[in-house]
């Protein structure tokens, strides 16, 4: 469960960060080069035209590039999906539940080991070996 657990973290991280780069990537892209502005991730799917489009917000939880119109009104850019925050959130659930899983069966083992009652060694009930 423990390595289990720690798949699942890094797999969140990994997802996480892909998108994370994704949208720095929109971002530089947006600010240098003669077409630049409006940025090209708003100019993909504007319901508007590109003159109504004023700039960019960036956020990096949840992951979103949003577009700004010029009358202060925002929308998302089609170029990043939903599912680039929620995979990382169910994947980070799965990965602490995992991890408390491993941690409980743990502590059961512990606490069954203090409360067994100890056995003799050696085979003999008063825990000397029977020499024949």
């Amino acid at each position: 469960m423990h390595r289990s657990a720690l798949l699942a973290g890094c797999a969140a991280a990994a997802v996480y960060f892909k998108g994370l780069f994704s949208i720095e990537m929109a971002v530089n892209e947006s600010s240098h080069g003669a077409s630049s502005s409006p940025s090209p991730s708003c100019q993909a799917d504007a319901p508007v035209s590109a003159e109504n489009i004023t700039g960019y917000r960036v956020s990096h939880l949840p992951l979103r590039f949003e577009c700004v119109l010029d009358d202060g009104t925002t929308y998302a850019s089609g170029e990043f999906p939903g599912w680039l925050t929620a995979v990382p959130v169910v994947l980070a659930l799965i990965s602490v539940l995992l991890a408390f899983g491993a941690w409980h069966v743990a502590q059961r083992g512990t606490r069954q080991e203090e409360f067994s009652p100890a056995r003799p060694r050696g085979g003999g009930a008063s825990g000397r070996r029977d020499r024949r």
